[in-house]
């Protein structure tokens, strides 16, 4: 109902918003947020995508344990990306971190298309041996291949500095 009262609005940005459609995707998101068998689903796509980088650690989902409101993963330790006092209290390297969070990003958004679109430090920690840990599933995105090489040639055009 508000979103189409914004969308009716001429003080709202009216018929120049689209305030109904902003709502249904917004639904849409937050629905598969709490389905937690889509979480869990993401979760192994997300593992097997980094199944050969030993440097990225995904909790493991136990489906037998696991249902539409219940999602039953591995316990995986780690310090919140954001605790640089404890980070550099430990001895983290991080240059090192900072090169693989900025290569994983790059593997998601240009090589396996599926990325991880909630990065944030509650969603973010790092293992004892400088490992990248991911946590929360339920908002991904992903990326065509037909986006994923265009966007490749303009990160290599930029290198070029062409």
């Amino acid at each position: 109902m508000i979103a189409e009262y914004f969308q009716r609005s001429e003080t709202l940005g009216g018929p120049t918003r689209d305030w109904i459609g902003i709502y249904e995707e917004c639904a849409t998101i937050l629905y598969q947020e709490i389905d937690y068998i889509n979480e869990g689903k993401n979760a192994d796509r997300f593992r097997r995508d980094f199944r050969n980088i030993k440097w990225v650690r995904v909790p493991l989902v136990y489906w037998d344990y696991t249902a539409m409101k219940v999602l039953t993963l591995g316990y995986v330790p780690g310090v919140k990306i954001n605790q640089v006092d404890t980070l550099m209290s430990h001895g983290y390297d991080r240059d090192r971190i900072s090169s693989r969070a900025i290569e994983a990003y790059l593997i998601q958004i240009l090589k396996t298309g599926f990325f991880h679109a909630d990065q944030h430090p509650g969603n973010l920690a790092i293992d004892v041996d400088e490992s990248i840990i991911y946590y929360d599933f339920g908002m991904m995105g992903e990326i065509k291949s037909f986006t994923r090489e265009r966007l490749l040639e303009l990160f290599y055009a930029v290198y070029e500095k062409d």
